[in-house]
């Protein structure tokens, strides 16, 4: 008798950590697995669906206000089965003049990135959809973003190197002009 009250007494689990530590990550392996969670309450999910456009990624800079605005949020995937998949990558960034780097530094630092020179990071992003659009919608829900942002990833794509705009698109190359080109060179394709 004693172990049936005290199985039917309410649980209440907390993955705890800081930030980048795997809590998500964790979460979800969890809940692939079939372990019950019941209800689950996600800062990041709830710091998403702030209202405001700069709302997002001023709750991610004060963690402290999202737990005072906690909603709780039914399961993590419906009871889906996910593959989590950890991918190393290389990011470079170029927000522009008066660009979101703030919310960009804060979303690196969030996920343990390396620095590597002018605007290239790497670090390893958790996802469990395709890589390309799981970084880019992970990456929009933190910084705001406007038309001269442009951010490239480079990252393994069936056992092999692979690299795309998540964000914007290829500009013309500083260099361009400052090296000897064969001027006979055949241009096809082309119209005159």
């Amino acid at each position: 008798m004693m172990q049936r009250a005290a199985l039917a007494r309410p649980v209440f689990t907390v993955i705890g950590g800081p930030n980048g530590a795997g809590k998500s990550t964790y979460a979800d392996g969890l809940a692939a697995r079939g372990y019950p969670l019941g209800e689950v309450v996600n800062p990041d999910v709830i710091a998403a669906n702030l209202p405001g456009p700069d709302a997002t990624r001023d709750a991610r800079r004060r963690p402290g206000k999202i737990a005072k605005t906690v909603t709780a949020l039914q399961g993590i995937d419906g009871g889906e089965r996910r593959k989590i998949v950890k991918s190393a990558i290389w990011l470079s960034y170029d927000l522009g003049v008066n660009g979101d780097y703030e919310g960009m530094y804060a979303w690196l630092d969030d996920h343990g990135a390396k620095e590597c020179g002018g605007s290239v990071a790497y670090l390893k992003f958790t996802h469990d959809g395709a890589l390309p659009s799981s970084l880019k919608g992970d990456i929009e829900s933190v910084v705001a973003l406007n038309k001269w942002s442009r951010i490239y990833v480079i990252y393994k794509k069936d056992e092999k190197m692979a690299g795309r705009y998540l964000i914007g698109h290829r500009k013309g190359a500083p260099w361009e002009g400052f090296g000897d080109k064969d001027e006979t060179e055949e241009d096809l394709g082309g119209t005159q």
